[in-house]
């Protein structure tokens, strides 16, 4: 969850994980999967407010399983090819 906490003036709209409700479901295949369920708590209740949660970044490890020597090579390959296009001039000039 992401609330702005830098502000220098203004009320102290903290957010704080009051309890979580936890459920478990069975998936059409037969999987079962846990939910939870988030009750917060608002320091203090603004007017108007959005709760939001930031998507998911997935594969950021991955990179770093692909050995440096591997990425350098494949850069080197992109470059010469770039540098072998041959690109339309603007004849309008």
């Amino acid at each position: 969850m992401n609330v702005q906490q830098l502000a220098t003036s203004g009320p102290n709209y903290s957010v704080n994980v009051q309890s979580y409700q936890t459920s478990v479901r069975t998936l059409p295949d037969g999987e079962r999967v846990e939910l939870q369920k988030l009750f917060m708590r608002l320091k203090v209740l603004p007017a108007q407010y959005s709760v939001r949660q930031a998507p998911q970044i997935i594969g950021v490890g991955l990179l770093e399983a692909i050995d440096e020597s591997t990425i350098l090579q494949l850069a080197i390959q992109v470059i010469k090819t770039a540098m072998e296009c041959t690109y339309p001039t603007d004849d309008r000039s």
